[in-house]
């Protein structure tokens, strides 16, 4: 059964838009997915940040990868997870021999998954903390903004 529920939005189309979507891309089982990509040149190469949250039956998931980005094995990269009022320490993995570095947080696996809405800024950064985790302060390569994901239809 289908149930409608008012929301006074004053007649803005605006209104209807920011609540559609700081939703992220819902389907009819519930299931929700947001996506961040973004590029930039480091060290002079065309790195790549992906970013991927997922609500589903399961639990919720939340990776995070840099690819290309230069840097020699080894290096830490720490990714944060930016919201308006608080920035969130996710992981500080280091770089392969191809220079990826990437985290994956799965409630599956008993962690901590952090909310994750449609403006939402995924970012990776250049080192971590003397301890090994994500460092929100360090230098920052890349940033890439949290969006539903698009899917196209072919007629």
């Amino acid at each position: 059964m289908t149930r409608w529920m008012t929301v006074p939005l004053g007649g803005s189309s605006l209104g209807l838009a920011l609540l559609l979507g700081s939703c992220g891309s819902m389907d009819p089982a519930g299931e929700i997915e947001l996506q961040a990509t973004a590029q930039a040149n480091i060290n002079g190469m065309q790195a790549e940040l992906k970013g991927q949250f997922r609500i589903e039956a399961e639990g919720q998931h939340l990776r995070g990868e840099l690819d290309n980005s230069g840097f020699p094995m080894g290096t830490a990269i720490s990714f944060c997870l930016v919201k308006p009022t608080v920035t969130t320490p996710l992981a500080a993995p280091q770089t392969d021999a191809q220079g990826v570095a990437q985290f994956e947080l799965n409630t599956q696996n008993g962690q901590t998954v952090p909310r994750v809405n449609s403006g939402h800024k995924l970012q990776a950064r250049q080192g971590a903390m003397s301890s090994g985790t994500a460092d929100c302060s360090a230098p920052l390569l890349v940033s890439a903004t949290f969006q539903p994901e698009v899917v196209q239809v072919n007629p």
